[in-house]
């Protein structure tokens, strides 16, 4: 249901059923829920202007993603969090973000499995 709020914009009513479900997900330790849920109600956050707790929701479900390993889930972490940086005027993370969500939708589509990479090539422009 909170889905179909947030597709109306209706954030009154998608807030609260979004974040029972996170709770939820965080205490059943569903972790692909968990980050799927923080990734939503992340994005309600950034559209509502409230930069902070958006990055925080978002950057939370990007750790999990990689802890877990799904490319599917980097991408999307990582496309959301592109546009956090990009209403925020960061130009250049947004850029790395994207980058990475689009190598990892990549890798997902072709059936690749996740590796990590190390730190330092995620903060370059170059990769």
């Amino acid at each position: 249901m909170g889905d179909a709020y947030l597709v109306r914009q209706d954030f009154v009513r998608a807030v609260p059923l979004l974040t029972e479900a996170l709770t939820h997900s965080r205490q059943s330790e569903w972790t692909p829920g968990t980050v799927l849920g923080s990734m939503l109600l992340g994005m309600v956050h950034v559209e509502r202007r409230e930069m902070n707790q958006g990055r925080s929701l978002l950057e939370e479900g990007l750790a999990l993603a990689e802890a877990l390993g799904n490319s599917n889930l980097l991408a999307k972490a990582l496309k959301n969090l592109g546009v956090l940086e990009i209403r925020e005027g960061n130009h250049a993370r947004a850029r790395r973000c994207w980058r990475r969500a689009w190598r990892y939708a990549s890798d997902a589509a072709r059936g690749i499995p996740y590796f990590p990479i190390p730190v330092d090539r995620h903060l370059s422009d170059n990769v």
